[in-house]
């Protein structure tokens, strides 16, 4: 008989794992036309709270990247 046409189980599929963890994304600045103090006072505030909001979904995709390293999901 040959080889290849032995009577053995096949082989189990292999296990696939994905991460959990969402996708990054560009972080973006709005933009702004100053004209005075008042506008410039504005757009810096715009810009801390959009930097604010892209630091927090970097922090939330570090944090999944970490728990999935830990539980030996992570893809280095």
């Amino acid at each position: 008989m040959l080889s290849g046409c032995g009577t053995t189980a096949p082989l189990p599929a292999p296990r696939l794992i994905a991460s959990s963890c969402p996708r990054v994304q560009p972080c973006s600045l709005p933009a702004v036309r100053v004209r005075n103090n008042g506008d410039m006072n504005a757009a810096l505030d715009q810009a801390e709270g959009a930097w604010a909001l892209c630091a927090a979904v970097v922090d939330t995709i570090v944090e999944c990247q970490a728990k999935d390293q830990a539980e030996g999901l992570g893809h280095d």
